[in-house]
């Protein structure tokens, strides 16, 4: 019971716990965050998040215009090219994959590992 000198104020009312306890120890234990919030930061590198069939050749076809205009770029610099002419943020991985398989035989790649198209005469 409470005693005389705090008569008339509320009851304490327990308060969830912050953090979880073990079953078997009744340790505390801190929550992990969810499994899906890692996996944002790593999508790209899983092939279900690829862009489709459709998606990589007006990809193909941009990258080539890109290409055509300008001195051999690399991959990061092609990107920055479609990033301003609105293609929202490519990465080099995705140009790369463009590159040698949808562009194979239009383009090349020099020693510096700079991409130009194949001119042929």
């Amino acid at each position: 019971m409470c005693p005389d000198t705090c008569k008339g104020s509320t009851p304490v009312v327990p308060r969830p716990r912050l953090t979880r306890r073990c079953s078997r120890t009744a340790a505390s234990v801190a929550e992990l965050p969810l499994a899906s919030a890692a996996e944002r930061q790593y999508r790209w590198a899983d092939e279900s998040y690829m862009p489709s069939d459709d998606s990589f050749l007006r990809l193909a076809d941009a990258v080539f215009a890109v290409l055509k205009e300008s001195p051999p770029l690399k991959a990061k610099e092609i990107a920055a090219h479609l990033r301003r002419s609105g293609w929202g943020y490519p990465r080099a991985n995705v140009i790369n994959k463009v590159l040698t398989q949808y562009l194979e035989g239009r383009v090349q790649r020099d020693e510096a590992e700079r991409w130009r198209p194949i001119v042929h005469s």
